[in-house]
């Protein structure tokens, strides 16, 4: 994930949050392989982050970007769903 964010020349602030959002993700699911999960994981995970968490719009949004950002630049999934999803 780390070698594709910098091919892309994202922010390094970027690069921390993204990796972080997806190991908090990987270890939600008892350290399953994404691969292995998709759009109803995804959604569970984000709930869990609103409805136990009770984190801020913004902090969804980036949570839900780096989960995209994985699937779809590093992992190469298109999911169905997943351009679907609320970012609010």
């Amino acid at each position: 994930m780390r070698i594709r964010i910098r091919e892309k020349h994202y922010n390094l602030r970027t690069e921390r949050a993204y990796v972080y959002w997806a190991r908090w993700y990987i270890r939600f699911h008892g350290l399953r392989h994404p691969k292995e999960m998709g759009g109803p994981e995804i959604q569970g995970f984000m709930s869990f982050l609103v409805n136990e968490r009770h984190i801020s719009g913004s902090t969804h949004t980036q949570a839900l970007c780096a989960l995209l950002f994985l699937y779809k630049s590093v992992l190469e999934m298109d999911l169905p769903g997943m351009t679907t999803m609320r970012t609010d």
